[in-house]
């Protein structure tokens, strides 16, 4: 057997107190829809939370009762709208492939390149994209939880 260790875990490299790391912030949302209302189509983009500016992305948790009973209402979730005019990135942080509307739902960040949503000076929005059109959409809630941190000289 071998030992091997990451540049983090030698023993001349400091351990990083609470105080170093800062703090993880977490913004919750929650959306709401009715059978009918909004009648939810391939592309539509729910606005669920923001990032703060100079922030980044941490990890996300999504959580979706069953809204649909017959098609794959699956969501992409990411950033779906950033005010710098970057292109927004619906599938950043989870992929579609892991979340139906078929069922209660639960999901976590899985995309890498969630975490390396470069900070900006602005706050941006992250949210849902619908995928596929609803066959028969069912009253329900979505939620998401965003964590992040403030951005610093490891960001650089």
């Amino acid at each position: 057997m071998a030992d091997y260790f990451a540049v983090q875990a030698l023993d001349s490299y400091p351990a990083i107190d609470q105080a170093q790391a800062g703090e993880v912030g977490v913004a919750y949302g929650e959306f709401s829809i009715t059978a009918t209302v909004p009648l939810l189509a391939a592309t539509d983009l729910i606005h669920m939370v923001w990032l703060p500016a100079r922030h980044r992305v941490v990890d996300c948790i999504i959580q979706m009762d069953q809204i649909d009973n017959v098609a794959d209402l699956d969501t992409n979730t990411g950033l779906t709208d950033d005010p710098d005019g970057a292109t927004e990135d619906p599938n950043a942080l989870i992929d579609g492939d892991v979340t139906s509307g078929r069922a209660i739902t639960m999901a976590r960040m899985d995309e890498p390149a969630g975490l390396l949503i470069a900070p900006t000076n602005n706050r941006r929005r992250f949210g849902f994209q619908i995928d596929v059109d609803a066959a028969t959409q069912l009253a329900g809630t979505l939620r998401m939880w965003l964590m992040y941190r403030a951005s610093d000289s490891r960001d650089a």
